[in-house]
């Protein structure tokens, strides 16, 4: 066959060859069309930028040579005199250059015009130069001949102009161009300010842009044409190339899948269409691969949407019936919950139901170096797997999956025989298997974080999320039964000071017992919860009553009467406890919870160890106190705190030696809060290092005015609480205090209970160093009443120590227990080398057997009650001993 006719039946009996070759021929078009267009564009500004280039060359000497003739007239003009001129002498010297020369008086020093000036003049720009001699000065008007030249001497094929900063003062030559011929400019600056203190003149250059190649398309278009006709030539040689071989490749698959049977009843008639087709045939085939790659894809999505492991289990059983045709598959993993059974997923043989039986051996499984491998049933390990396998009448066994150490995951297909050509179901068994054990450890995972999310890591014990969704779940249960039940709410009394004293992992190892213990101490059908920090949650189920209640309380109190151990040491925790009663005391998990943690505080201010069922008016006292918190802090931070004071006196001669500051508050409403009340609350809601900074402050600065004012008090003691000991920021506030104030260090004194500095000795220790060593003093207040220890005694930075009024008002004749305990102290703090202070005094025989023991510092209502700044000010003007 010839060139012609294959030619003919590849491109025209085609109609992809059809369109292949018309996009040949526009792919040839329409690149040699943007060819010739880029190039047209690409010379075109070629040309005009060199013709821009000789413009601006033609400028550039055209105004040198104007500068060179600038000067040889400045140098003319500097040989002749001024006076030679003025009387008609030398002027010949200068016709050359100059039309017009003139002699002017000179102007000022400060007026000088500019050596070269422009002066407009009716035929056009006229420059002159300019020469002072002396008390006169030459004005020269170049002459026009010499300094733009002759016209003739300019090129002929530019117009050439010369502008100063105002106007045109030259144009010469022609541009050389047709009547519609573009023009091209260019231009040249001619500096002046150096060689003339002028402004610049410009040079512009005026000429035609010249031929284009628009006048060469006599040749261009027909070399276009040829182009484009050897493009189509070569075109339609590459398309015979490719749609011979291609036609012949479509009649050969034709055979291999049947010839033109199939192909008939597809629609369409161009020779991709018929290669579509052809590969139908294919595509069934690997349809079964991509069904495989689905059903992964779908256990993905169901381990990611939350499905449980029984669905992923079915989905891979009834997938696996569907690849292994009559089969009976066994799919055996261990539960979830129990480490003891194992759970077997059955798909019968003649059906599609998923049948779960129990499996308590979980080593009824294959070895891993069976995986791949065909057995006879006989040869399974004994377990439910074969037990299975032989009551379907299983003969051959497949492990796609055997059992591994230490989850044991177990997928065997069972044969009556050996299936013939099962390769490629095989494979594609073997990927659903691997799903198996993956999602078996996602749901591990998943069932893990449920517990992490809804428990408390450190007693195990479900958290306060879970505590609200069970006490919501036991008020939906009630409701629906029309019962009552009782929600308790438990803290533990001491636990701050047993995990400041002893450090939080003591705290953390208590905390863990005593939650067992409670567990422990109640039925399995109540419900114990870790609510936060010290504080349990519990359900009581069965509590019907007050008494049911009692007793059930009681059981825990029990359970909580054996020591718990904790850090090396044994402790027996004591409770305080509040219950609420659904639906007496609230319908909805939040209101419950919360009145019975209002009653269990109740319990709690009691002394510890308080059981109390919510009463109506325990919310009124809580959002009464709630208040009085905000108030409170209100007030501290508006510095409403008032500041006290109260004397202390050497009751040997009367002289007052010292005040201790004490804060007082007036309500607005209320008027005075006692200190007890108002100072406990400022405990409780971690306002006290507020009030204790603001009390300290105010006390130097109160100091600092007496001093200023005259008056001599030697020392202002402060008390300070356990929390501003434990902040570590004491000795930093002092000292800011102390500066603020402008007084010296040693006229303040820090008053604090032995009990703060025992439950946190090393960081008080180290405080109250830091605080002497600034030259503060410290006193040991309520000396006897916390934790009494001569060995802590011994080794506590203070300076003195307080008697409680507790023992003063107990020394009578000094013959009770009391005397004798303080008479001890005293002894105790002479031999110690520190001072000693009475405080509580209100009797003189007090202060006289007081003084035989040897304390003479008085603090108390036998001299001076507590009085604010102006009538203490007042008293310690007057020197009065007593209030």
């Amino acid at each position: 066959m010839g060139v012609g006719p294959r030619l003919s039946t590849a491109i025209l009996a085609s109609r992809f060859g059809r369109r292949l070759f018309l996009l040949f021929c526009l792919a040839a078009l329409v690149p040699a069309s943007v060819v010739f267009w880029m190039t047209y564009r690409t010379a075109t500004a070629d040309a005009e930028a060199s013709r821009v280039q000789v413009l601006r060359d033609g400028a550039k000497n055209y105004a040198l040579g104007v500068f060179e003739r600038l000067q040889l007239a400045d140098q003319a003009l500097a040989t002749v005199d001024a006076l030679a001129i003025a009387d008609g002498r030398d002027g010949e010297l200068l016709a050359l250059y100059f039309s017009d020369v003139s002699v002017r008086p000179r102007p000022p020093v400060g007026q000088l015009p500019p050596r070269l000036q422009v002066t407009s003049a009716p035929d056009g720009a006229r420059p002159q130069l300019l020469r002072v001699d002396g008390d006169r000065m030459l004005v020269a008007t170049l002459a026009p001949g010499f300094l733009w030249g002759e016209s003739a001497e300019m090129s002929q094929d530019m117009r050439i102009c010369v502008y100063d900063a105002r106007e045109r003062m030259f144009c010469g030559g022609h541009p050389g161009t047709d009547p519609d011929d573009r023009l091209l400019t260019a231009n040249w600056d001619l500096f002046l300010k150096a060689g003339f203190d002028a402004p610049a003149w410009t040079a512009v250059s005026v000429a035609g842009a010249g031929p284009s190649l628009l006048r060469y398309r006599g040749v261009v278009i027909p070399a276009a044409a040829a182009v484009l006709l050897l493009a189509l030539l070569l075109s339609s040689v590459q398309i015979r190339r490719v749609l011979v071989p291609l036609s012949d490749l479509l009649r050969r698959i034709q055979r291999v899948e049947g010839g033109t049977t199939t192909v008939a009843t597809q629609a369409g008639e161009d020779e991709f269409a018929l290669l579509t087709r052809t590969f139908d045939a294919m595509q069934q085939r690997i349809g079964r691969q991509i069904d495989t790659l689905r059903i992964l894809s779908d256990i993905d999505r169901l381990l990611l949407g939350g499905a449980s492991l029984e669905q992923l289990l079915d989905l891979v059983a009834r997938r696996l019936r569907h690849l292994a045709g009559p089969a009976t598959i066994c799919i055996v993993v261990p539960p979830l919950d129990a480490d003891s059974a194992t759970m077997l997923c059955l798909l019968r043989r003649d059906g599609d139901a998923v049948e779960q039986l129990p499996c308590p051996d979980p080593r009824g499984g294959q070895t891993g170096s069976a995986q791949g491998q065909w057995l006879a049933v006989d040869a399974v390990e004994p377990g439910c797997a074969r037990e299975a396998c032989l009551g379907h009448g299983v003969r051959e066994v497949f492990a796609l999956l055997p059992a591994e150490a230490p989850r044991p995951v177990q997928v065997l297909l069972g044969f009556t025989a050996r299936p013939p050509a099962w390769e490629q179901p095989l494979a594609q068994a073997a990927k659903l298997a691997e799903a198996i054990p993956v999602a078996f450890a996602f749901e591990e995972r998943r069932r893990q974080l449920v517990f992490q999310a809804r428990h408390d890591p450190l007693t195990q014990l479900p958290n306060r999320l879970a505590t609200f969704e069970a006490v919501s779940q036991a008020i939906g249960d009630a409701a629906a039964a029309g019962t009552r039940f009782a929600v308790a709410f438990l803290d533990l009394d001491r636990f701050k000071s047993i995990n400041d004293g002893l450090g939080h992992g003591s705290g953390d190892e208590l905390l863990a017992g005593v939650g067992r213990r409670i567990r422990d101490s109640l039925p399995a059908t109540d419900f114990v919860g870790r609510f936060g920090g010290d504080e349990f949650c519990v359900i009581l189920a069965d509590a019907r009553s007050d008494a049911e209640a009692e007793q059930a309380m009681r059981r825990i109190v029990d359970g909580l009467s054996r020591p718990v151990s904790a850090g090396g040491r044994e402790f027996v925790q004591g409770f305080s406890a509040g219950i609420a009663f659904y639906p007496d005391h609230g319908r909805d998990a939040s209101t419950l919870i919360h009145n019975a943690d209002l009653a269990m505080y109740q319990g709690k201010r009691a002394g510890g160890r308080g059981l109390r069922v919510f009463a109506p008016e325990m919310n009124a006292a809580a959002r009464s106190r709630l208040q009085m918190e905000n108030e409170l802090r209100d007030a501290i931070a508006a510095g409403a705190i008032e500041v006290h004071y109260q004397a202390r006196v050497d009751s040997r001669d009367g002289r007052v030696v010292g005040a201790e500051a004490l804060a007082r508050w007036t309500h607005p409403r209320a008027g005075p809060i006692p200190p007890a009340t108002f100072i406990a609350l400022a405990e409780d809601t971690g306002l006290i290092d507020d009030l204790g900074e603001l009390v300290l402050h105010k006390a130097c600065a109160q100091l600092a005015a007496w001093t200023a004012s005259g008056l001599r008090l030697a020392q202002v003691s402060v008390n300070v609480s356990g929390h501003q000991l434990r902040s570590r920021r004491l000795a930093e506030t002092v000292r800011r205090a102390v500066e603020a104030a402008g007084i010296p260090a040693s006229a303040l004194e820090l008053e604090i209970t032995e009990t703060a500095l025992i439950l946190d000795r090393e960081a008080g220790e180290q405080q109250l160093r830091r605080v002497r060593e600034f030259g503060a003093t410290v006193a040991i207040d309520d000396f006897g009443t916390g934790y009494s220890s001569l060995s802590y005694l011994a080794e506590l930075p203070f300076d003195t120590l307080k008697i409680d009024r507790s023992f003063v008002s107990g020394i009578g004749d000094g013959g009770t227990p009391m005397a004798a305990i303080v008479r001890a102290t005293i002894g105790l703090a002479r031999e110690l080398g520190k001072h000693v202070v009475a405080e509580g005094v209100e009797s003189m025989p007090d202060v006289e057997q007081l003084a035989r023991w040897g304390c003479h510092v008085i603090q108390g209502y036998v001299y001076h009650r507590p009085a604010d700044a102006t009538a203490f000010a007042a008293m310690l003007r007057s020197g009065t001993p007593r209030g």
